[in-house]
């Protein structure tokens, strides 16, 4: 879909997250950010910028996606649309992390942040 990619991603210390999990939060965001992105009218403003760190004791996620105003045409082949988020949302609370979303004219942007220092089950409730 000529979507520029732009990542800074250093992935150290997750080894605590389950790789299904990992899949669930990366792979419907992801497919998110390229379904808004692939409707921009001129590819040269089709982007998503993807960071993922570590600060302090958090790892710290953003997925920023580009996105044409009311871009709601959904592809009619996609029968479980709709169910990204809340699973995506599920993954990180697992883990006692929080996501953010922000959408404004012409961008989406998701943050995620999810204590290093907690396996499953020991959460922080408020961060």
């Amino acid at each position: 879909y000529n979507i520029q990619i732009e990542d800074n991603i250093e992935l150290m210390d997750i080894d605590f997250i389950e790789p299904l999990d990992l899949s669930t939060i990366f792979g419907n965001l992801l497919d998110n950010a390229i379904e808004a992105c692939r409707f921009i009218e001129k590819p040269e403003k089709r982007c998503i910028r993807i960071s993922v760190k570590k600060e302090k004791n958090l790892l710290v996620m953003r997925i920023k996606n580009n996105k044409q105003n009311g871009n709601v045409v959904r592809d009619s082949k996609k029968a479980m649309h709709g169910y990204g988020l809340p699973n995506v949302r599920n993954a990180i609370h697992k883990y006692g992390g929080e996501i953010d979303i922000n959408e404004t004219k012409y961008e989406f942007d998701i943050n995620i942040i999810i204590p290093l220092n907690n396996k499953e089950g020991d959460h922080i409730k408020t961060l």
